[in-house]
């Protein structure tokens, strides 16, 4: 019988995480493991489960450390620890921090091991606030996690480093990207910038929009395709300043979209000008169908991109820096085609969703063998 595995995870708009929770479900053995995931009743999220034929369930997940939350907190650990027992699951994998509390204390009610993924930059504090040391075992996204996680007080012997991967044959290159670029009236020629993440604060948007005002006086044909959705209130922030900054006829928020490879494929090149990092997955997708990259040197980010190799690294919060390599490498037709070569390469060497799922799978056996020895 098939090993039941129940993930969490209680967002339903698809950024870096969901992508990623999507790739492993896709990655694993039927035959060895049967998944369920726990997540809101309807959204993106919910649709490309379905699509993938994952059963799906709907129980309370209170926000933690909410006020408003605190009567129902135990009431929801219950009805997770009923549901642990009821669908016979023997394995728990949080595919966030946020959950941490609720799900560790279910799984320990229930007697099952229980891990979580940790994919943001986090405070020592964090560790404390979210006990983080009540999993078995933690998965950090990158190396810079691990050692926030360490730098907290969780021993470094329960922390992996599993980076998010990508399924190769998504990136489909027969995709035309003139496809994209007709659909949004970008002309031939015209080169395309992409940003790909939700819109809220740490991914450092207020910082790439005068830049793109730099860029357009040095590339007068510029275009902008953000992908992404999230606060609304920073959404606000961030159309105001751009018709602050007179950029509304070269930007274009295209909200979420299920499958962003064709629009990878249509873009010159990806930037993501993040404050604070986990990890970046986009950058793994954007080298993947051969884009040259620019982020910020935050987080796991150096741990993706070869600066001068496969992209450009910039500090955070540098408009200037962003915007003069942007136009640098916009002016260098070449040094694109080079830089996206090596990205793509980098990505079949290190970043395929079956060297994750497979490091993945070995968390689990360890968790699995402890858990029949005890």
């Amino acid at each position: 019988m098939p090993i039941r595995i129940l993930y969490v995870h209680g967002e339903t708009v698809i950024g870096g995480a969901e992508r990623s929770l999507l790739h492993t479900i896709r990655g694993l053995d039927r035959d060895q493991f049967a998944p369920i995931v726990i997540c809101p009743s309807q959204g993106p999220l919910v649709k490309e489960l379905k699509s993938q034929k994952v059963p799906i369930a709907t129980l309370p997940l209170p926000a933690w450390r909410k006020i408003k939350s605190f009567p129902y907190l135990l009431p929801s650990v219950y009805s997770l620890f009923r549901f642990l027992v009821r669908e016979r699951i023997q394995l728990v994998h949080s595919n966030d921090m946020w959950w941490v509390p609720q799900t560790s204390w279910a799984s320990q009610l229930a007697r099952i091991p229980c891990l979580t993924h940790i994919r943001q930059e986090l405070e020592p504090k964090r560790v404390r606030q979210y006990r983080l040391k009540s999993p078995q075992r933690l998965i950090a996204v990158s190396k810079q996690v691990k050692q926030q996680l360490e730098e907290g007080g969780v021993m470094g012997n329960r922390v992996r480093v599993v980076y998010d991967a990508i399924d190769l044959e998504q990136c489909d290159s027969s995709i035309n990207p003139q496809v994209v670029r007709e659909t949004y009236g970008i002309q031939p020629g015209e080169p395309v910038i992409g940003t790909v993440a939700h819109l809220f604060p740490r991914k450092g948007y207020e910082f790439l929009i005068p830049a793109m005002a730099e860029v357009r006086r040095a590339v007068p044909n510029v275009r902008w395709l953000v992908l992404g959705e999230g606060d609304p209130h920073y959404t606000a922030k961030l159309t105001n300043l751009i018709a602050k900054n007179g950029l509304e006829g070269l930007t274009r928020f295209l909200g979420y979209q299920s499958d962003i490879f064709p629009f990878l494929h249509a873009m010159d090149c990806v930037v993501l000008p993040s404050i604070m990092e986990g990890f970046g997955f986009v950058l793994v997708e954007a080298m993947a169908v051969g884009k040259p990259v620019i982020a910020s040197r935050v987080g796991g980010i150096p741990e993706i991109v070869e600066d001068g190799v496969t992209g450009i690294l910039v500090d955070p919060r540098n408009s200037q820096s962003l915007a003069k390599q942007i136009i640098l490498l916009l002016q260098d037709p070449q040094r694109r085609l080079t830089m996206g070569r090596a990205g793509k390469k980098r990505v079949q060497e290190h970043f395929t969703s079956k060297r994750m799922n497979e490091q993945l799978c070995e968390v689990y056996s360890e968790l699995l063998e402890g858990a029949h020895t005890t």
